[in-house]
């Protein structure tokens, strides 16, 4: 499980705002600025593969659900999450993969086997999966269990972090940086921590927010928009 002494950095849809966003030029982005590793964000395509993007309509405009994986990337510049994952490892960045809840509950099973098919394929190289959706998270963590390294962390995206102690197989929180501030959140968080929970906080673009995060969060996941200015 990763618990760093103070809070590491991964660069938010792989470095969006330096370079096109979820793209294998962000990843090549990130690896040159030495942070920890990328978020990337996951959808299916038409014939169920899951690809990187972050809306369920491309910037093409396109909706992704109506498209294979190999149309959406030979003509709409979307890759797949499994050659995205290739490259991160080649890189050496670890990823923090974020599952959209976009799909009906009968179809949330089918999504969550794709995903995990090939996330136990990259177990080194995945390490955080997240979604807001409760089942999502819990159909990956059976899904993948025993193909996991120790230290692959499942997170709930709840506004508290004791919202989550319900969902099966969690052992980390995702909070929105203005929930971070609050300091019943902090409080909880630290309890979490000291039973080796993870805290995953995003999207931070605040500086000083950044700076914060390290003395009242410790051991917490910063996902930024400015892996660059952000240390």
């Amino acid at each position: 499980m990763i618990v760093p002494s103070r809070p590491c950095v991964f660069a938010h849809r792989g470095v969006g705002r330096l370079g096109l966003e979820n793209s294998p030029q962000a990843l090549l982005i990130a690896a040159s600025l030495g942070v920890r590793g990328v978020e990337l964000d996951v959808h299916l395509s038409e014939d169920q593969v899951p690809v990187v993007v972050h809306d369920e309509r491309a910037r093409s405009g396109v909706f992704v659900r109506n498209y294979t994986s190999v149309e959406l990337s030979r003509s709409h510049a979307i890759p797949t999450l499994a050659s995205m994952l290739e490259l991160s490892r080649a890189l050496k960045l670890q990823v923090f993969v974020d599952l959209k809840s976009i799909w009906q509950r009968e179809h949330t099973q089918t999504a969550a086997m794709r995903v995990a098919e090939v996330l136990s394929r990259y177990g080194g190289t995945v390490a955080f999966v997240s979604s807001f959706d409760p089942y999502m998270i819990e159909e990956v963590h059976r899904l993948t269990a025993g193909k996991r390294p120790a230290w692959s962390n499942i997170l709930a995206v709840k506004k508290y972090p004791g919202a989550s102690s319900s969902v099966g197989g969690l052992s980390g929180v995702f909070l929105f940086c203005q929930e971070a501030q609050d300091p019943a959140v902090q409080a909880e968080h630290r309890r979490l921590w000291l039973s080796g929970w993870t805290t995953a906080v995003g999207v931070v673009s605040n500086l000083d927010l950044a700076h914060d995060l390290r003395r009242t969060l410790p051991g917490a996941v910063s996902l930024t928009d400015q892996p660059d200015r952000v240390r």
